[in-house]
């Protein structure tokens, strides 16, 4: 482990790979209102439900709502072993011509099914990305270097509201005994909100259970 800034701690795996860091300094100013901010964001529409009234509920059978802001680029291609004397739009796959703007990054669905609640989202929370980008480029100066290239790729000049990530998902009235992360590049960062007690991140190959807090900034390899 390592001390990278006051109250952060940058916990490492046998291989020397980052097994978590976590970060509990966001500023109270910021913290208090996260709840009350993220609530504003839905338009008054009462989304966030009691899960704390019955003890003998199951907890993990509840449902919970994930909305993805998200930029994919599931259909881009390498270039590996294509001659070099043809240009791109002439060449074809399996004797089929190419369709180019399946390859190029696209947005998820939700950013238009939810287009008002994604640009609450910017608006509300604008200083509080701001801040978090400022801790990860501290914290990690050659991930977040490496990521913000890849902002500055997306088509039409777009950008992220979440730099240096190109994804925001939001997990709302999340209750689950395990859900898996993938197709992230080089972290994953998690940000809880909201009034609860108990639970938890747990990564279960190194056996590391974090019981963060409301605003509780955690990264890991994903």
């Amino acid at each position: 482990s390592k001390i990278l800034f006051r109250d952060s701690l940058n916990l490492w795996n046998a291989d020397g790979t980052l097994m978590a860091f976590i970060c509990p300094s966001m500023p109270d100013t910021m913290r208090k209102t996260l709840f009350s901010k993220l609530q504003g964001c839905f338009n008054g529409v009462n989304i966030f439900k009691n899960k704390m009234g019955d003890p003998e509920e199951d907890k993990s059978e509840c449902p919970f709502s994930t909305v993805l802001f998200s930029w994919w680029n599931r259909y881009g291609l390498t270039g590996v072993d294509a001659p070099a004397n043809v240009h791109p739009h002439y060449l074809q796959a399996n004797g089929h011509a190419i369709n180019f703007t399946q390859c190029l990054p696209y947005p998820d669905k939700d950013m238009f099914q939810h287009e008002q609640l994604y640009l609450n989202i910017q608006t509300t929370f604008q200083k509080e990305f701001e801040w978090i980008e400022a801790v990860l480029r501290r914290a990690f100066p050659e991930e977040h270097q490496v990521l913000v290239e890849l902002v500055k790729l997306l088509p039409g000049k777009a950008d992220s509201p979440v730099v240096p990530f190109l994804s925001l998902v939001l997990n709302v009235n999340i209750s689950t005994l395990a859900h898996r992360d993938d197709k992230d590049l080089t972290l994953c960062l998690v940000l809880p909100i909201g009034e609860f007690v108990g639970g938890g991140l747990v990564l279960a190959e190194q056996g590391l259970v974090i019981e963060a807090m409301n605003g509780d900034l955690l990264a890991f390899c994903s």
